[in-house]
């Protein structure tokens, strides 16, 4: 059955062979799949009273990702960036946007996006302003429902 030049091998090679076949069988063969990205809302910079810098922090999770901010002056940001493609790594990243309106409050937020799924980072705040070149963010929390007052003592 196994010749090698016409001589029937030795049963060592017979013997060894069978151990390497027998080891790649029973070795777990580990593959990390690709999944979904995960991005973080990063700062803001350079704000004018015309335009600014997003910043953003994207894990691939193994796969190509593309990322991008959505932003607007309500909460529902219906604006977009471009988009840009990054690496399957874990990278810092900004986008600059334009065209916004002096003296105003703008929300934003990064979203990145693979083949196996979409992520979409917390949503921030900045105010376009050259007078005091604001550089201050606020995180936005969709479940605040305003100051709280408890009174008690006086007129109990």
């Amino acid at each position: 059955m196994f010749n090698i030049n016409g001589k029937k091998p030795q049963k060592l090679n017979i013997v060894i062979y069978l151990m390497v076949l027998l080891t790649l069988l029973i070795t777990p063969i580990t593959l990390k799949a690709a999944s979904d990205p995960d991005v973080d809302t990063e700062g803001v910079s350079d704000i004018s009273d015309e335009s600014a810098t997003l910043e953003g922090f994207v894990d691939g999770n193994g796969s190509s990702t593309r990322v991008w901010f959505e932003y607007g002056t309500t909460r529902s940001m219906n604006e977009a960036s471009d988009r840009e493609s990054t690496g399957n790594d874990r990278e810092n990243f900004s986008i600059d946007i334009d065209d916004l309106r002096d003296n105003t409050l703008y929300y934003y937020r990064a979203v990145a996006k693979n083949g196996e799924g979409t992520d979409y980072g917390k949503i921030l705040s900045f105010r376009t302003d050259t007078e005091y070149n604001n550089r201050y963010y606020y995180p936005y929390n969709s479940n605040y429902q305003g100051p709280s007052v408890t009174t008690s003592g006086a007129n109990e």
